[in-house]
């Protein structure tokens, strides 16, 4: 594998890809980068490269492979995981989780005024029991790996935005079966949270860690520094040695007593008389204090650095761009980018609809259609079929070619009275359903054309009745092929009788 320039300023190590920087120290830098798997796969990640200088010196490369081995042995929200290492043609490299925040140290800058005492609080908890975390972490065999941070302070606690706060960098941290163990005189971390002991050199256990979290809660809480910014390194040393922690509220007088008493206890030169374990102090500090919720704290961190995670932000997007894998159909980052920078100079044409289409103007002579056509066609449909039913329903109560009276006797069945007809309106709904799915039939009127009185029309009936049209003949009617023709009897011309209710009756006599 080989550390190979890519487009633009990113450098390929490997599957990752590096860009931007997020924060740089004396041994290593921190970029933004990117996971680019296959098939477009791609993630979010921090890579810590170690400077050039120091990739050939082999205590540091093995301090450096030590941070990645403790560090991905402790399993904790509040510290950040180690993902990878990559150690290649002369450089070496951790991948851990990126987290989108901000550290605690630019954060301070921007609180001169010293932070809530709840958010505080909250970022004071979540350090003390990733701390616990590490301080209590086991080797493969179950053995206690008694893991020392010596580096606990703002540069090194982290805060997301979701409010999280994450410790980092075991770089220079201490445990059992390191590959590098300190030598007589050497100190390792920063001299502002030093514990006493460490300072002199002495071995260290979890209460070192434990001052060095008090000393930057008693920052947070104060707005200032533990030891001046002018002092030099030995000037510090000498107080830290030789000077009782002030209790915070000489800086701060809201501040409580029982607030005071957490400090000092976390402050004191002796080891014994401070916190046995950064799980105790932490449940102090929640037994005298409400610890903010994890939202609110994440609200703080966006007031205070929004502008900047927002540039970091469109950053990463941009670096999105230039390490995307391209896929089939996919255009190139190059094709992405002067494809943008061409829309940025020409205008954009934009093509007219292709479902809305505008109506041509009408002319002055031409009609306008009629408003509420489309409403009335069903009323019209609707009055066909009543008038075809009652047509119908008429034509039922004639009798038929064949059996028709002559012409001398339907003109004397004519002048008996007619009963009367029920009117259309008086159909129950069955009848009518039956008459008009009976009309979709052409139906036959037994009545000749030449004869429309023969049908008078009911009285009460809204539909006047129509006299046949000129010019069209009644369809024929289909009978069945007669047989011989046969003679009436006496008396059966006609063979029925109509009753005064209006209903036919056939002679009993004429159906021999």
């Amino acid at each position: 594998m080989r550390v190979e320039p890519s487009r633009g300023r990113d450098v390929r190590v490997g599957r990752y890809a590096i860009q931007g920087e997020i924060a740089t120290g004396g041994m290593a830098t921190v970029h933004c980068g990117r996971l680019v798997g296959p098939a477009g796969f791609t993630r979010n990640v921090a890579i810590k490269r170690l400077h050039p200088q120091f990739a050939k010196d082999p205590d540091f490369v093995a301090m450096f492979l030590d941070e990645a081995r403790l560090a991905s042995r402790i399993l904790h929200p509040n510290v950040v995981p180690i993902l990878d290492v990559v150690a290649d043609s002369g450089e070496l490299f951790l991948v851990m989780e990126f987290v989108p925040g901000e550290a605690l140290s630019k954060l301070f800058k921007r609180t001169p005024e010293g932070v809530p005492l709840s958010i505080a609080a909250s970022i004071a908890v979540g350090v003390l029991e990733g701390l616990h975390a590490a301080h209590e972490a086991r080797g493969e065999n179950g053995e206690p790996l008694s893991i020392v941070h010596r580096d606990v302070s703002p540069q090194n606690i982290l805060l997301g935005l979701d409010g999280v706060a994450r410790l980092i960098d075991f770089g220079v941290a201490k445990a059992s079966g390191n590959a590098t163990a300190t030598r007589d005189g050497q100190i390792k971390g920063k001299v502002a949270y030093m514990a006493p002991e460490q300072i002199r050199a002495e071995p260290v256990d979890r209460r070192a860690d434990v001052y060095a979290a008090s000393v930057v809660l008693w920052e947070m809480l104060t707005g200032k520094r533990y030891f001046s910014e002018a002092d030099s390194d030995a000037a510090r040393m000498m107080r830290a040695l030789t000077t009782e922690a002030p209790p915070p509220s000489t800086e701060r007088p809201e501040l409580g007593p029982e607030v005071d008493a957490i400090l000092v206890r976390g402050l004191q030169r002796d080891p014994a008389k401070r916190f046995a374990s950064a799980r105790e102090m932490a449940q102090a500090i929640e037994r005298v204090t409400s610890p903010a919720a994890a939202r609110d704290v994440a609200r703080w961190v966006e007031a205070k650095a929004g502008e900047t995670l927002a540039l970091r932000t469109q950053r990463m997007n941009e670096f999105d761009i230039s390490v995307a894998t391209e896929l089939p159909g996919r255009p190139s980052p190059e094709v992405l980018r002067e494809s943008t920078e061409i829309s940025s100079v020409q205008p954009r044409e934009v093509e007219p609809p292709s479902v809305v289409t505008k109506p041509a103007p009408k002319s002055a002579d031409q009609p306008e259609p009629v408003a509420g056509r489309s409403r009335t066609m069903p009323l019209v449909v609707l009055a066909a079929c009543a008038a075809g039913g009652i047509g119908f329903y008429a034509a039922r109560l004639v009798p038929s070619k064949d059996e028709a009276p002559s012409t001398r006797n339907a003109a004397v069945a004519s002048e008996q009275p007619q009963p009367e007809r029920t009117p259309a309106s008086a159909m129950t709904a069955p009848a009518v359903a039956s008459v008009v799915f009976a009309s979709a039939e052409p139906v036959a009127s037994s009545v000749p054309m030449s004869e429309p009185s023969a049908i008078p029309a009911p009285a009460s009936s809204p539909v006047t009745a129509r006299p046949p049209l000129v010019g069209h003949a009644t369809p024929a009617r289909r009978d069945a092929p007669s047989t011989a023709a046969k003679q009436p009897k006496a008396g059966c011309s006609p063979n029925y009788t109509i009753t005064a209710d209006g209903v036919k009756k056939y002679k009993p006599e004429c159906l021999k």
